[in-house]
C-alpha cells in the first residue's frame, strides 16, 4: 500500500468501530464475534515460547508490518469500544494463524499470496520461519462455538499445526515423497 495509515490502519478501525456502533443501535444483539488474527498477538514468534491468548503484538508499527498493526489496533478498538460504550453486547475474539483449505473464490489473500510466493521462488533462501496453520472450517467451528457456548469469553487462539518453511518447499523424492509429514487438510 502506499499510505498504511490511510489503506490499511483507518479502514480496518474505523470499519471495526461502525460494525460495533451498528450492532449498539440494533439493540438486539446479545453477542460479537471479532474475527482478529495471530499477528494481533505477536509480530515475529519466538521458537522459545508459546502463544497464548494474553499475548498482544507491541513490535509492529505503520513502518514494520503495517498489515499486522492494522489487525491489532482493529482489535484492540473492538475491545476498548465495549469497555467504553458498554454497549449491551459482549465480544469474543477469534485469533486464527494462517487459514488454509477450500475457498470459496478464487482471490488471492494475504495466506494464499504466501504460498503462491514460495512457489514461485520469491524468497530469496530457505529462512528459518515457522507457521501455524488451521483449517478454515474449523474456524468456522470456532465462530459457531463463540456464539453458541453462554459461557464464551475473551479472545481464542485458533490453530493446529506448525510447518517450517523447509517443509513447505521441499521437493518431494524421486519416489514422490517428502522426508517432511505435511498436514493434510
Amino acid at each position: 500500500v502506499k499510505d498504511p495509515q490511510r489503506d490499511l490502519v483507518d479502514p480496518a478501525v474505523q470499519g471495526t468501530r461502525t460494525v460495533l456502533e451498528s450492532c449498539k443501535k440494533a439493540k438486539t444483539v446479545r453477542r460479537v464475534v471479532v474475527t482478529s488474527s495471530m499477528v494481533a498477538l505477536t509480530d515475529e514468534p519466538e521458537s522459545d515460547r508459546v502463544l497464548t491468548e494474553a499475548d498482544w503484538n507491541t513490535k509492529s508499527t505503520l513502518t514494520r508490518n503495517p498489515y499486522y498493526f492494522s489487525k491489532t489496533l482493529a482489535e484492540r478498538e473492538a475491545w476498548r469500544y465495549v469497555e467504553k460504550e458498554r454497549p449491551g453486547f459482549d465480544v469474543v475474539v477469534i485469533n486464527p494463524f494462517m487459514i488454509i483449505g477450500p475457498a470459496l473464490s478464487a482471490a488471492v489473500n494475504v495466506s494464499t499470496q504466501m504460498f503462491s510466493d514460495l512457489l514461485a521462488g520469491k524468497y530469496p533462501a530457505i529462512m528459518n520461519l515457522t507457521w501455524g496453520f488451521v483449517d478454515v472450517r474449523d474456524v468456522a467451528l470456532a465462530h459457531l462455538r463463540a456464539i453458541e457456548v453462554k459461557e464464551a469469553s475473551g479472545r481464542y487462539i485458533c490453530a493446529n499445526t506448525t510447518v517450517g518453511m523447509r517443509s513447505l518447499i521441499e521437493l518431494p523424492d524421486r519416489s514422490g515423497h517428502s522426508k517432511y509429514k505435511l498436514p493434510r487438510f
